[in-house]
């Protein structure tokens, strides 16, 4: 059994990797989804034969406070994509300029299992949880293995691309599933700060500035009634 101070300096060691992870997805680095997921995992996800490292750090860790973007509680949700993005020269990029009352407090646990990502695709509506995304990323989609079969219904999420922007003769795709694991790692980076007095906050590297003009969109959903998208 590991002693308490090796499993702290563990978790100082996987925030800090994190943190670096963070930085470089928000500095346009998409791929780097891929690691964040890797550390996601190892930090929050449970098997059988595996306890993840928050748990065995704090045996409540389900029940830790983490800021989660505000739920779209509606039977008749179409689509809801739970990410900060810019839209800035005719490209859609994650975004840090987070707005904070587009945000809720929820436990580790909800917000970890919770349907979070709703988008239609050719086979009907389908729902991810972040939990899903991250092992799809991590376990078979380029973090720790690349496997040749992926789930279909992750696979038609990232075939299907249900966000694009066109400007004139080009279009930018959205790889959602990958945004939506860079925004995890950033959310969970806070809620370990928080959580724990040992760890030593990141020193996160500022905002991108963006030019004008740039449009800034929070929590886009779409019901069977109105259509929610807010701009700032």
């Amino acid at each position: 059994m590991r002693n308490r101070a090796e499993l702290e300096t563990h978790l100082r060691e996987q925030h800090r990797l994190l943190g670096r992870s963070v930085d470089v997805f928000y500095a346009g680095d998409v791929a780097e989804a891929m690691q964040i997921a890797t550390r996601i995992r190892l930090l929050v996800h449970e098997t059988g034969r595996s306890k993840p490292l928050l748990k065995k750090l704090r045996p409540d860790y389900l029940q830790l406070p983490i800021m989660d973007k505000n739920e779209v509680k509606s039977e008749d949700i179409v689509f809801a994509i739970p990410l900060s993005m810019m839209l800035m020269d005719c490209r859609l990029s994650p975004s840090r300029n987070w707005d904070p009352r587009s945000y809720e407090k929820v436990l580790l646990g909800h917000w970890w299992s919770r349907d979070s990502l709703i988008v239609p695709l050719k086979t009907g509506r389908v729902a991810f949880s972040r939990e899903e995304l991250v092992l799809c990323i991590a376990n078979q989609d380029g973090g720790a293995h690349v496997d040749d079969d992926l789930p279909p219904k992750y696979r038609a999420l990232i075939e299907a691309e249900p966000i694009r922007v066109n400007a004139g003769v080009t279009s930018d795709s959205v790889n959602l599933a990958r945004y939506m694991v860079g925004q995890a790692g950033a959310e969970l980076l806070d809620c370990i700060e928080s959580a724990f007095e040992f760890v030593e906050p990141w020193p996160k590297a500022p905002p991108l500035d963006p030019k004008i003009p740039a449009i800034f969109l929070d929590d886009l959903s779409l019901s069977a009634t109105p259509v929610l998208i807010p701009v700032r």
